[in-house]
C-alpha cells in the first residue's frame, strides 16, 4: 500500500489546468497569429521572390513518380545541382518540344538513378547525366551521398500514402497563393543563423548550410536571386561554403573506380540495349573549384575513362568553343541566363551528333 505522506507530497506538486480557455484570451492569441501572418504576407509580397518549393525528398519522389504517366522514350536529367542549374527545363521543351522530366538532386550522384532507370523494362529513353567528378567518384560516407537512395527508397513506400499525395497537392495550392510560405526566405532559425553576430571561429571548417541564394519550382530547377548573382561579396562566403564541403568529401575519400565503372555500364548496357540513350554532360566550373577538380579528379583517370569504357557520348564544356567561355556564379553553378544560353548549345550539340532530331 502507497505511503500516504509521500502521494501527497507528489499530489500537491501537479498543476492544475483550466477547465476551459475564456473567450478573451482565445480571441487574443487569434488576433495576434492573424496580424503576424498578415504582416509577413505584407512582407513577402514587397519581397516579391519566385515560388520556391522545400527541398525535401517529396518533391524528387512527386517527380520519379510522374515516370509512371510518361511515354516510354521520355527525356531524363540525372545528376547533382549542376544539372538544376545548368539545363533549363523550359528552354529545353521550348527547343525540342518535349518537356524533360528532371531527376538531379544537389550532392547526389547520377548512378542510383541510372540503376533503377534500367530496372524500369519499360523505359527506352534519352538520360542526361551531368558528371560532377567529385561526386560521381566520391566514397559512400558523407551523408548527402545517400540522398538519393533515400528519395528511391522512399518512392515505394509513399507511392500508396494519402498523407504524401495531400501534402504534395496542398503546398503546390499554397505556395503560388501565400507568399510568405517560404521556409528558406522567411524560417526564423536561418535568419538568426545568418545574422547572428559572433563571427566563425579562425581556421574552422565552415558549415555546409547554404543562404537562402535561390529558388527551386516544381521541376525542380534551380534559380538563383538577382540579388545573389550581383552580390560578390556573399559570392565569396558562399565558395567558402563549397570549399568546406570539398574538404568534407576529402576526409571520406574516393570510391573503388573500377567497381563504380562497372555499375555505370551495366545501368547503360541494359538502358541501350531498350533502344534508350545516354549522353554525359560535364558543366563549368571555374576558380578553386576548378583546380580542386582537376587535382584530385583528373580528367583523364575519371571523366574520359568512364566515358571511354561506357561507349557513351560525352560533352565536356572545354571541348566545344560555345561552352567553354561560360563562367560560373560562385565557381561551381551557372547563372539564370547562362543556363538558359547553354542549354541552347547542349541541344545544338545533341543535333549535330544525331541523338535529338
Amino acid at each position: 500500500m502507497p505511503d500516504l505522506d509521500s502521494q501527497r507530497a507528489y499530489c500537491s506538486h501537479e498543476r492544475l489546468l483550466p477547465q476551459s480557455v475564456g473567450k478573451r484570451v482565445l480571441l487574443t492569441v487569434a488576433g495576434f497569429i492573424a496580424v503576424l501572418l498578415v504582416g509577413m504576407e505584407i512582407k513577402a509580397r514587397q519581397d516579391d521572390y519566385p515560388v520556391n518549393f522545400p527541398f525535401t525528398s517529396d518533391m524528387w519522389v512527386a517527380q520519379w513518380q510522374r515516370l509512371d504517366d510518361l511515354p516510354d522514350n521520355q527525356t531524363v536529367f540525372v545528376g547533382a545541382s549542376r544539372v538544376r542549374h545548368g539545363l533549363v527545363v523550359d528552354e529545353w521543351a521550348k527547343l525540342t518540344g518535349e518537356r524533360p522530366l528532371n531527376l538531379a538532386w544537389p550532392g547526389s550522384p547520377a548512378g542510383p538513378v541510372l540503376t533503377e532507370l534500367a530496372e524500369r523494362e519499360s523505359f527506352r529513353g534519352t538520360v542526361i547525366v551531368g558528371l560532377t567528378s567529385f561526386v560521381v567518384f566520391a566514397n559512400d560516407g558523407p551523408p548527402w551521398m545517400s540522398w538519393i537512395k533515400q528519395n528511391i527508397e522512399q518512392s515505394e513506400t509513399t507511392r500508396w500514402s494519402l498523407s504524401f499525395h495531400l501534402s504534395h497537392a496542398t503546398q503546390h495550392y499554397l505556395r503560388p497563393r501565400i507568399k510568405c510560405i517560404n521556409d528558406a526566405a522567411y524560417s526564423p532559425i536561418s535568419l538568426m543563423y545568418e545574422n547572428f553576430p559572433i563571427p566563425n571561429r579562425t581556421g574552422m571548417l565552415k558549415p555546409v548550410i547554404f543562404r537562402f541564394i535561390g529558388t527551386t519550382d516544381r521541376d525542380l530547377q534551380d534559380r538563383y536571386l538577382d540579388s545573389f548573382e550581383q552580390d560578390d561579396e556573399l559570392q565569396e562566403e558562399i565558395c567558402k561554403v563549397l570549399y568546406s564541403f570539398f574538404e568534407r568529401m576529402l576526409h571520406y575519400g574516393k570510391c573503388d573506380l573500377e567497381k563504380r565503372i562497372r555499375e555505370y555500364r551495366a545501368a547503360i548496357d541494359r538502358i541501350e540495349n531498350r533502344g534508350g540513350r545516354v549522353v554525359f554532360v560535364r558543366f563549368p566550373s571555374d576558380g578553386k573549384s576548378l583546380d580542386f577538380e582537376n587535382e584530385q579528379f583528373p580528367r583523364g583517370k575519371y571523366y574520359d575513362r568512364l566515358v571511354k569504357e561506357t561507349g557513351c557520348l560525352g560533352i565536356h564544356y572545354q571541348d566545344h568553343a560555345e561552352l567553354r567561355d561560360f563562367r560560373c556564379v560562385e565557381e561551381s553553378h551557372l547563372s539564370k541566363g547562362d543556363g538558359i544560353a547553354f542549354t541552347k548549345c547542349v541541344v545544338e550539340i545533341l543535333r549535330r551528333d544525331g541523338v535529338l532530331e
